[in-house]
């Protein structure tokens, strides 16, 4: 089984960091839908 992830985007403001990106599973059969994926991480 592996994780996919594809077109990751990141952007910072202000040292919040915001990752979007898609994301899926897949295994040596079968590769399911991605589906979009965000994240904030905040360093201040």
């Amino acid at each position: 089984m592996e994780i996919i992830i594809t077109e990751m985007n990141v952007t910072n403001s202000s040292g919040t960091y915001t990752i979007v990106c898609e994301v899926g599973i897949a295994d040596r059969h079968a590769r399911l839908q991605l589906i979009s994926f965000e994240a904030e991480v905040d360093f201040n």
